[in-house]
């Protein structure tokens, strides 16, 4: 029993919001009640729930719901650079969205509960439908009688495998009724780039290095998670909630876009290494600034359309979140249909922040006004068993950006249900 909710700015709302969006509720417990009774728990040794954010976003209007119906948050940034293109300035209209979108340039794309596949490659965004067939784990015990503070170490078990197929269980035994357990987890299994920077024996949380790949066809959407002060009797499903521990950067169609070939665009001066404790919400250690580049050969064939998509699912960039250094810029080589001259689009990106977990949408354009909506909705508390009605919040505005001044606007908008 689940229900779908899709908000759009077109409308003023209309009197039946409260009761579609109360039978969402109703549909949404329903939906979690069925969901807890598919735990793997086997009582005897230790394995793992294993979920992983599914979120979505709708391109034409930059609003929508992810599949848990969350929204997702929105902010906008214009960065005016410089072109070969007769000195006519290249801008680049930052979005930056929460979670990594399902998006295929138009619309949210849904996954069955049910599905099995996995990422046709590295770059492509994982979603819990889509989940890595395998995941490293790692589990610290210590005393019931204290909450985890970072000073135990993981050597319960360390560096052990998990796999989807063995129903994510560790062969390992819960330690019993005088311990508390926390569990960490990075996927997929000893990814590639990867090295440990901590070992058994090591307080905290284990750490890891980080090595970006060259090629953004082979970037990994590397998972991490963690939970901590887990009874050490629990004998049921821990639950692993991963989230994305990078930055995922793609590239869209700006307003105004003349008809021609997007040939590669290229990072430089970004930071490729860096390290990072599981479970906590930043990086550090940043070293190996160098350039990332990605051949494209990506049609533009009509023109003033802005939001479609350069960069496909699987080329999106899969970046370390990082304050980008000095000399940061974004090279772009296009190919204008009218002259077919190959054109050098260049704009810094110095000191811009490349959040963990969040998507960076780029769109190029000549053009240097930018339109973009932000829906914003705040649900009420948690319903009881009984059910009720409350109020939603609901705030709907567009920033206009370009030529040295943003304005906000109020924006109409409707339900569907």
């Amino acid at each position: 029993m689940r229900r779908k909710i899709f908000i759009s700015i077109d409308k003023a709302l209309n009197a039946v919001l409260m009761s579609l969006l109360t039978a969402g509720m109703v549909g949404v417990a329903v939906s979690c009640s069925d969901d807890l009774g598919e735990e793997n728990g086997n009582g005897t040794s230790i394995d793992f729930s294993v979920s992983v954010p599914d979120n979505g976003y709708n391109s034409k209007t930059r609003s929508g719901f992810g599949q848990t119906g969350k929204l997702m948050g929105l902010t906008v940034s214009n960065v005016k650079g410089a072109t070969s293109d007769e000195g006519k300035p290249l801008y680049l209209h930052t979005i930056i969205t929460d979670g990594f979108g399902t998006d295929d340039g138009q619309n949210v794309t849904e996954l069955s509960d049910d599905s099995t596949t996995v990422p046709g490659t590295r770059a492509t965004p994982v979603t819990s439908a889509t989940m890595y067939s395998n995941a490293t784990a790692f589990a610290s015990a210590y005393p019931k009688d204290k909450s985890w503070d970072g000073t135990d170490n993981p050597g319960y078990f360390f560096d052990l495998q998990i796999s989807k197929s063995n129903g994510w269980n560790t062969n390992q035994p819960w330690p019993g009724a005088q311990w508390k357990m926390a569990f960490f987890a990075y996927a997929p299994h000893h990814c590639p780039g990867v090295s440990l920077t901590t070992n058994t024996n090591s307080p905290g949380a284990p750490t890891f290095r980080y090595t970006v790949p060259n090629d953004a066809k082979q970037q990994t959407d590397l998972l991490t998670a963690s939970v901590t002060n887990l009874a050490g009797n629990s004998k049921m499903a821990a639950p692993l909630r991963f989230r994305h521990a990078l930055t995922a950067v793609r590239f869209e169609t700006g307003d105004a876009m003349r008809p021609g070939t997007v040939k590669s665009i290229t990072f430089k001066g970004v930071y490729g290494t860096a390290v990072h404790r599981i479970g906590e919400a930043t990086w550090s250690g940043y070293t190996n600034v160098r350039n990332f580049s990605q051949t494209l050969n990506v049609s533009t064939s009509v023109p003033n359309v802005a939001g479609q998509p350069i960069t496909p699912k699987e080329g999106t960039f899969m970046m370390i979140p990082q304050k980008l250094p000095v000399g940061a810029s974004i090279e772009v080589k296009y190919v204008d249909k009218l002259s077919g001259a190959e054109r050098t689009l260049t704009a810094s990106i110095a000191n811009t922040t490349w959040g963990m977990g969040k998507t960076v949408t780029y769109r190029i354009s000549t053009s240097s006004i930018a339109v973009a909506p932000t829906l914003i909705v705040t649900p009420p508390a948690n319903y009881t068993y009984q059910g009720g009605t409350k109020p939603y919040k609901v705030t709907s505005y567009a920033t206009v950006a370009g030529g040295g001044v943003t304005k906000t606007v109020p924006v109409a908008w409707t339900t569907e249900y």
